[in-house]
């Protein structure tokens, strides 16, 4: 999934301040739990960003296992993300991988 949120100059915030003020309102929302359980910095298009890995509960789906990128460029907040059963995570690595490396956004490009 790929998600790009335009957001008033007043409200941008750092990719590090969405992760510790605007994911745990997000995620508190959809999941009984969730353990963010790597951060790493990345680049893509030349854009500087951070990688999740998080492990969640959901009431109905049960264990889901997600991957997150987060940028912010410009007024923009780009978010792409893979997310599913955990044990599903495994088997579709290889196309995970190329999801996450071969996305290309325009919005990425910007200043």
């Amino acid at each position: 999934m790929a998600k790009d949120y335009e957001v008033a100059p007043s409200r941008r915030l750092p990719v590090d301040a969405i992760v510790s003020d605007v994911l745990p309102l997000t995620y508190s929302k959809l999941f009984s739990s969730y353990t963010i359980t790597a951060i790493k910095t990345i680049e893509q298009q030349g854009a500087q960003g951070l990688e999740l890995t998080i492990d969640a509960l959901h009431e109905t789906l049960g264990s889901i296992h997600k991957r997150e990128r987060l940028f912010v460029r410009a007024n923009h907040v780009l978010v792409i993300s893979a997310e599913g059963q955990a044990e599903l995570f495994e088997l579709y690595a290889a196309d995970i991988d190329a999801w996450m490396l071969g996305a290309s956004f325009l919005n990425l490009s910007l200043e």
